[in-house]
């Protein structure tokens, strides 16, 4: 198929403007800073991977052939016990948005990070100092000893573009699906990782960085997409934006990423400036809605704490920024130069006072507002983390030598960096119990068990049989429900929200080279004056189940002493008569333009438009019983 005549048009367009941009801002300058610091003046390791992630994508989750419909339930971190989940999750995605953009923001932010690594030791060609291979001999035979092989292989600018810093990659890829909370998938926490570690050393350029990502996004989708005709229509329900956010991930990947950059370019006795570190983290916390803690109450609704989610994204940044600027200088020489300055011991008791007094305040407000639990919790660790520095100060411990500044709060982010991991090791650890298929009625495919319920409580969320926390962690879900207990997977697929918008949905279960899919359809009817009556149908190839049916609905019109009540039934919907709530007779819905008699009532079934409705007849009155649920046409 030829490119759009708009993509040629906007390809041309870039090519004419980098020209001039190279021409008038002295590309021979920028040509010898990339050389210096790349191989070849290319970021290798970026190409990598990328080409990695993008073959998971094509290949392992069926991307090439269902582009916009991947694979994605297998390939998440559901547990521990599930392999395949913990190796994948970091590189696979959930939809070709999201591939793209985690895409976009490595081309725009890993080359930053692999520029200040560099393909040559000390970061560039002008700090590289030949080593003699005769250093790294044994002294008995003149063997080189493994530790020397490897720094010697390290050294060479090859292998640290195309073996270090893509294995560096794919370890983050590692941590961030084994030490994030819940069934993570895709890149995000290693771009975030990128942003971190480029953005210890060079804040502004990361900046520009992430706004270039955006740029990139938007000329992505113009090629893809010119022109798009558009017109108003309603939206399935679909979570709050935020609660889509995996921030407890982004957050492991910033720390992983900060711990990493301060480490290089403290080995380096590089310091970068300050103000702009502290700006620069701060900006992007925000910007990325690393603010968003959120919890879920189950069925569809979210608590979000922004509150907390700012004043952590602020204690962060100034967190980062003390690491940044703080030296070798032993920490007591550093409070002796302050003016009246008091002892290390005053200063750590006014602190803990200070978090201790924050804290209580917490438990004070959550208390008497009726906030939930999870807001002390964090608060509690969050205090905790910093209280670590204060604690060492008067704990009756002689050192040989007082902590240095960097030591301290390098010491306070790792700690950090720990806290945000661990919490990750609850649920990972979570299998799915005895009976978890919270149905009879169910859809089996290949080890998946795919059906519906309503209010059972979400077994990949552990419940903590504590009476304080009890009704934080006990999670209801409502919808179509996924469960493999091989694989230790247990999801709600598609929610009862998103089903009664739409009327019905797929989903795509599979592994490693083969993928099934089954439909789900919802049949429902408005009665008058109550609430709807619906059923769940499940179908997978030629096999078609009812897995759920809602309770009877009664009509609220009385009709001759008799009232009519709605009733999903295995195959069918039936109408059913009562009086003195005794049955007179039931029959099922007449088909369109057709009637039936039940007791002294007449049904039927009549349609104006696309609105088909049921009416009961009796003595020359005719009265609306129930219509039939319209869904969103998209």
């Amino acid at each position: 198929m030829l490119p759009s005549p708009y993509a040629v048009l906007i390809v041309a367009t870039y090519a004419v403007a980098l020209a001039i941009a190279w021409y008038l801002g002295d590309g021979d300058r920028w040509r010898k800073r990339l050389t210096d610091r790349f191989w070849y003046g290319v970021p290798w390791g970026t190409l990598v991977s990328i080409a990695f992630v993008l073959a998971v994508y094509l290949f392992v989750q069926g991307g090439i052939e269902h582009w916009h419909d991947p694979t994605v339930i297998p390939f998440r971190a559901w547990s521990y016990l599930y392999p395949v989940g913990l190796l994948t999750a970091g590189f696979a995605h959930s939809s070709s948005g999201h591939l793209v953009g985690n895409l976009m923001g490595t081309i725009a932010l890993a080359p930053i990070a692999e520029y200040a690594w560099g393909h040559y030791p000390g970061g560039s060609r002008s700090t590289t100092s030949d080593r003699s291979t005769d250093q790294a001999t044994d002294r008995l035979d003149g063997t080189p000893r493994l530790r020397e092989r490897l720094q010697t292989w390290t050294t060479i600018p090859w292998v640290r573009a195309f073996v270090c810093f893509p294995g560096a990659v794919l370890a983050l890829g590692l941590l961030t699906a084994l030490f994030a909370v819940g069934p993570v998938i895709g890149f995000s926490g290693v771009v975030f990782a990128f942003a971190a570690f480029a953005l210890v050393r060079y804040p502004i350029a990361t900046l520009v960085a992430i706004l270039l990502s955006g740029v990139l996004s938007t000329t992505y989708y113009a090629i893809q997409y010119p022109v798009v005709y558009a017109e108003i229509s309603g939206s399935a329900p679909s979570v709050p934006w935020w609660a889509t956010i995996a921030v407890q991930g982004h957050a492991l990947g910033i720390l992983l990423g900060v711990v990493l950059g301060l480490a290089l370019m403290h080995h380096r006795s590089v310091a970068p400036n300050v103000n702009r570190v502290f700006l620069a983290m701060l900006v992007y916390g925000m910007s990325e809605g690393l603010w968003a803690v959120y919890w879920f109450e189950g069925n569809g609704v979210y608590v979000l704490y922004r509150g907390l989610g700012v004043s952590l994204v602020v204690g962060l940044a100034v967190l980062v920024a003390l690491a940044v600027t703080s030296s070798d200088r032993p920490v007591t020489a550093t409070l002796a130069r302050l003016p009246r300055s008091p002892t290390p011991s005053q200063v750590a008791i006014g602190f803990l006072a200070l978090l201790a007094l924050a804290v209580t305040a917490t438990g004070g407000y959550s208390i008497v507002a009726g906030k939930s639990f999870v807001v002390l919790v964090v608060v509690g660790l969050f205090a905790l983390v910093l209280a670590v520095p204060a604690v060492a100060v008067l704990a009756p411990v002689t050192f040989d030598a007082a902590p240095t500044g960097f030591q301290s709060t390098f010491t306070v982010l790792v700690v950090v960096l720990v806290l945000v991991a661990i919490p990750a090791t609850i649920p990972n650890l979570v299998t799915v119990g005895d009976d978890p298929v919270p149905s009879d009625q169910s859809i089996e495919v290949d080890g998946y068990s795919i059906t519906y319920a309503e209010d059972v409580r979400n077994q990949m969320i552990p419940a903590i049989e504590l009476p304080a926390v009890a009704n934080e962690t006990a999670v209801p879900t409502s919808g179509v429900i996924v469960v493999n207990e091989e694989r230790h997977i247990w999801t709600t697929a598609l929610s009862k929200q998103y089903l009664a918008s739409e009327g019905d949905g797929s989903v795509t279960v599979g592994g490693v080279g083969w993928r099934e899919t089954v439909h789900a359809d919802r049949i429902g009817w408005t009665v008058t004056g109550n609430d709807t009556a619906y059923a769940i149908d499940l179908s997978h190839g030629n096999e078609s189940i009812r897995a759920y049916s809602s309770p009877e609905q009664r009509a609220q019109p009385v009709i001759e002493n008799h009232t009519v009540g709605l009733v999903p039934a295995r195959d069918r919907f039936e109408l059913r008569v009562y009086q003195n709530n005794s049955t007179v007779g039931r029959s099922p819905i007449p088909a369109i333009g057709n009637d039936t008699q039940v007791g002294p009532i007449t049904f039927s079934t009549g349609q104006s438009n696309d609105l088909v409705t049921i009416f009961a007849i009796a003595d020359g009155t005719r009265v609306q019983i129930a219509q039939r649920e319209t869904y969103r046409q998209i």
